[in-house]
């Protein structure tokens, strides 16, 4: 194919070849530094990363009669996972983010029973999800490397070069979400008739940092009219596309109550008539 020259009207580059006068200067600040060429009589550049995942688990369940009417009812689990993370000094396509997932659940549930046709069942349950995402810093982003550019504290370099290859370095972030709910529900049988009363309260958090796209995500594409090859545009620096945003920062808390009432009427043994609301 041929290249054209986007800084001479789209002239034909001489013998095909782009002169090193248009090189782009941090093109070539990461091909020095963190884009490995393959190996001699190959086309592509092979990497392996490290598998060092440690997940542990732990489950406890205690079921009790405490009286002949009165049965409880506890359960804990947890699930802590830990990954170091890793970035080769000479080889960015091999990163991998630091993370740290802790999974946490706690329900505890009485039932009680009044009488032989009327019951009464109380639950409590929290859940708490935690996902910390590091990844190993490159010790220059985009702007250190010679871009007229923002960077914050935490560089990610992002080059997804169409056809040839995709480099990120990994954004940070951390997701909690959290849930305590507490519900009760009296259950009533008399003759064809099974009535359920009840209600739940609830309590919820979810907070996110994350600086996704906050250092910006270059693109490459042959179709942009430059060199009409994505990685010569590459190395002289035409991207195609370009996206960065300010993150995303959420701290979202919601709080409810539910309430509702149902009868389920057995018409026949064949035939039973479910009415309720809901609130």
């Amino acid at each position: 194919y041929q290249l054209y020259d986007p800084f001479q009207n789209g002239a034909p580059y001489l013998n095909n070849q782009i002169p090193m006068s248009e090189f782009n200067p941090v093109s070539l600040a990461s091909l020095n530094t963190f884009i490995p060429a393959p190996p001699p009589g190959t086309d592509t550049v092979s990497f392996a990363l490290p598998n060092d995942l440690t997940d542990n688990q732990f489950l406890a369940r205690g079921d009790e009669l405490l009286t002949d009417k009165n049965h409880f009812m506890g359960r804990f689990f947890m699930s802590r996972a830990n990954q170091p993370g890793f970035l080769s000094p000479t080889d960015y396509f091999a990163t991998l983010p630091g993370a740290i997932w802790q999974n946490t659940s706690v329900m505890g549930s009485d039932t009680y029973t009044i009488s032989a046709n009327l019951v009464n069942q109380a639950l409590v349950s929290y859940n708490r999800t935690n996902n910390t995402n590091t990844p190993i810093y490159p010790p220059k982003g985009v702007a250190a490397l010679g871009s007229n550019y923002y960077n914050d504290k935490m560089p990610e370099i992002y080059y997804d070069v169409s056809g040839y290859f995709l480099l990120d370095t990994n954004d940070t972030n951390s997701f909690l979400r959290s849930e305590e709910q507490y519900s009760d529900t009296v259950r009533w049988t008399k003759g064809k008739h099974s009535v359920s009363i009840g209600g739940d309260v609830g309590h919820g958090v979810g907070n996110i940092v994350n600086n996704y796209r906050a250092n910006g995500y270059f693109s490459f594409d042959s179709s942009a009219p430059f060199t009409g090859n994505s990685l010569a545009d590459f190395l002289i620096g035409k991207f195609s596309n370009l996206e960065q945003g300010v993150g995303e920062y959420k701290n979202t808390i919601l709080n409810h109550v539910d309430l509702f009432a149902q009868d389920d009427f057995r018409i026949t043994h064949r035939l039973t008539l479910t009415l309720g609301l809901r609130w």
